[in-house]
Parts: structure tokens; C-alpha cells; sequence
């Protein structure tokens, strides 16, 4: 069951720009027309064009939520326990889904369905996200962002579409938040955007110290795109003389910094 067996879905747009709005404009280059309005990539095979027909099947879909359950349930376990202080921003967001997953999952139960174990690809992808989250953390919280954006949006039409063709309609809380959502997502994307910024800002202090240890005279390259290498070139001109670099902005105050 993939995003591209449902109608073409809205991405919400971000008003106040920063890390998410970079995020959301990187996601629709990865999708096409079909998949989400707004998408920029050409569909090149038959999985992301839209299909003629689609059926799906309580099966399918059991494992989907099953799978889905243990992402989610992997995703607040990490931030709960904040391997990175950072992590704790996302706590209680309340776009949380395993609780209502669980739900979902004792109601199918109570109805006669087996419940599947989790698939090969749902637990290597939830201990990828074990991993990550401790390695790298800027890269897990784009992790954490897609998942809940694309279950806030294809998410809710793929949800709306099973209901119809094999629930009776009946919503399930998988789809069911206390609040309104675009609220909900707005806050995230504000702690997104702000806690990015921060670890913008430490990587660019690290490359401070790092380039306090050049001595001999070096040409810096210049970078056509701006972005993260400029700002971390700016910061090395601020910090070399124009004897050490071509470029370089600080003034010598003694021998000791100059080159022989």
C-alpha cells in the first residue's frame, strides 16, 4: 500500500519559512503531479502513477497499521528518552499515533482478525531509526518530520478511502487527534524550525575551532550556491587576516599570527 494508490493529496504549505518549509519543498521533488499537488518530479514508472482501480484488503491493511504501530511507537520511545536534549521539544505533541494505533489494532481484534507480527521492512526501518537518533540527530528530526506531515496528509486520504471500501466508513483513531490538526502541525514545525537553527548554529561553532588550526596561507574556494558552505566560508574569513587567507577579515595584532 503506497501513497501513490491514493488521489493526489494537499501538502500543507508552511507560512514562516526556516527547516521545515526547506523540508516540505524538498518532499515535493520526490513526488509527482499524481501523488501530491504541488509535486515537481516526472512520474518515470508505473508505481508513481495513480492507478485505474484499487482494492484493498483487511489483510493489507492490518499489516500497514501493525507496521505503522511500530514506527510510531519507535519514534515516541526516542524522544521520551532524549538521546539528544533536543528530542525532548517533541515531546506531547499531540500528533503522538501509537496509543491510537493499539486502539485501532484491539478493535480488529475484537472483530475475529489475526493481528500480523510486524514485517521485515517495518523492523529494520524502526531500528534504523534507533540508530540515527543517536548518530545524528538533525538527520532524524527530517525522519520524524516526514512521517507525521505524511500521515497528517496522504496519510488521512489513504485512511479515508479504505474506510469507504472495506471499513463501512467507520474512522479509526489511527485518524482521530484531540485538537485541530493544522495547529498541532504548526507547533511542531515551529520547535522543527527552531531546534534546526540551533544545531545549525553548533555545527557552524565547531567549524570555528576547527579552522583556528590552519596557520599556513590557503585559498579558500569560493561557493556559487550560498547556503551552509557560505556561511561556514564567511565565518573562516571572519577569523583569518589577510596574510593567512585571501579574503580573511581580521586584522593582525602581533607576529605570532602572521605567516613567514
Amino acid at each position: 500500500m503506497t501513497l501513490t494508490e491514493a488521489a493526489p493529496v494537499e501538502v500543507p504549505r508552511i507560512k514562516h519559512g526556516g527547516f521545515a518549509d526547506e523540508m516540505r519543498s524538498a518532499a515535493m521533488k520526490l513526488h509527482t503531479r499524481e501523488q501530491a499537488r504541488g509535486g515537481e518530479k516526472e512520474a518515470e514508472g508505473p508505481e508513481e502513477r495513480s492507478v485505474a482501480k484499487w482494492e484493498p484488503t483487511i489483510e493489507g491493511y492490518l499489516k500497514f497499521l501493525v507496521d505503522s504501530y511500530m514506527v510510531f511507537y519507535t519514534l515516541e520511545g526516542i524522544v521520551h528518552k532524549a538521546a539528544h536534549p533536543c528530542y525532548a521539544e517533541f515531546r506531547n505533541t499531540g500528533l503522538e499515533r501509537s496509543d491510537n494505533l493499539a486502539k485501532d489494532l484491539e478493535w480488529f481484534k475484537d472483530q475475529g482478525q489475526a493481528i500480523p507480527e510486524p514485517s521485515d521492512p517495518g523492523v529494520r526501518y524502526a531500528s534504523f531509526l534507533e540508530d540515527l537518533s543517536e548518530k545524528d540527530a538533525l538527520a532524524f528530526i527530517c525522519h520524524f518530520y516526514n512521517i507525521y506531515c505524511g500521515h497528517s496528509a496522504g496519510g488521512q486520504m489513504i485512511g479515508k478511502k479504505i474506510a469507504e471500501k472495506i471499513l463501512d466508513k467507520k474512522q479509526l483513531e489511527f485518524y482521530k487527534w484531540d485538537g485541530e490538526l493544522p495547529q498541532l502541525l504548526q507547533a511542531a514545525r515551529e520547535k522543527l524550525n527552531r531546534v534546526s537553527e540551533i544545531k545549525i548554529k553548533n555545527a557552524l561553532g565547531k567549524f570555528t575551532k576547527m579552522t583556528l588550526t590552519a596557520a599556513a596561507p590557503i585559498e579558500v574556494p569560493r561557493i556559487k550556491h550560498g547556503g551552509f558552505a557560505e556561511e561556514t566560508r564567511s565565518v573562516a574569513m571572519k577569523l583569518h587576516t589577510r596574510e593567512q587567507a585571501r579574503g580573511g577579515q581580521q586584522e593582525a595584532r602581533d607576529y605570532s599570527i602572521h605567516c613567514n
